[in-house]
């Protein structure tokens, strides 16, 4: 109890900072991150590869006639203390640019109920932040990650095009809700077959893929609720405003949690 006490002293004190201030306390935060990461965040390479159709040549030579089999080849490897650090200042640059040049938009807009800017930080933010945990959980290959972006990046376009449509307003069709949920869900039901696949063969993944991928879901869900309570208008989550407010301090929840979750099982 003293914890949901401390949590919402923290939303209440929140509340009464301006999103435009919050914002940029947090970009202050993310660039600091970024930095320490690079500073003090060893190199960590992983192999980003692709599968294609090959001739089995000892088959063919076998049999007769002309065999495939699936091959996979190597692409290019990623080193992921910059994808990491890219999520910081990706994220800490769209709030900068928000609470200084686009700050009078960026506040009419939140007067009408809509934030295009969190959609599309998310877009990447919460991109690479799937792709870092299909890549922790064994997915190599280039075309399943890049499809695992692709839904991000299809839920916070359906995202912004909700926001504008409703402008505000509680939602009625739940068409949107129900888009954004399927390509929301999608990415993490691949990483848990991945995960499970490879636990029901026999091999166990670092303890810290467990924590990190079962930590993040759970953030997201949370997410996911405030978003929720915030489109049907539920109590204090009748004030846009409110829920923008906790939409940020989510985000930094979230974004730490992971950074130095990665930090700690790979990049130290």
């Amino acid at each position: 109890m003293k914890q949901f006490k401390g949590l919402n002293n923290i939303i209440n004190k929140a509340e009464k900072v301006h999103p435009s201030i919050l914002n940029l306390i947090i970009s202050l935060i993310y660039i600091a991150e970024g930095i320490v990461l690079l500073l003090l965040g060893k190199t960590y390479t992983v192999q980003i590869t692709t599968n294609n159709l090959a001739v089995n040549s000892l088959e063919t030579q076998a049999i007769g006639h002309t065999v495939f089999a699936n091959a996979t080849q190597h692409l290019f490897d990623i080193n992921l203390v910059y994808l990491i650090v890219a999520i910081l200042f990706i994220s800490a640059i769209i709030r900068i640019i928000v609470s200084t040049v686009k700050q009078l938009p960026y506040e009419q807009n939140i007067k009408k109920g809509i934030n295009s800017s969190r959609w599309i930080e998310n877009i990447f933010t919460l991109g690479i932040v799937i792709v870092v945990i299909g890549l922790l959980a064994g997915i190599n290959d280039f075309s399943s990650l890049l499809m695992l972006f692709g839904l991000a990046l299809i839920m916070n376009l359906i995202g912004i095009i909700m926001e504008i449509y409703i402008k505000g307003k509680i939602v009625k069709n739940w068409l949107f809700i129900t888009a954004i949920g399927i390509a929301a869900l999608m990415p993490w039901l691949v990483i848990a077959i991945y995960i499970s696949s490879t636990n029901a063969y026999g091999n166990y993944l670092p303890p810290y893929v467990y924590w990190l991928a079962g930590s993040m879901f759970v953030l997201f869900i949370c997410y996911a609720a405030n978003l929720f309570l915030r489109f049907n208008k539920r109590g204090r989550w009748a004030n846009f405003l409110y829920s923008e407010q906790l939409f940020i301090l989510l985000n930094l929840v979230t974004t730490t949690a992971f950074v130095w979750q990665v930090f700690a099982g790979v990049l130290r």
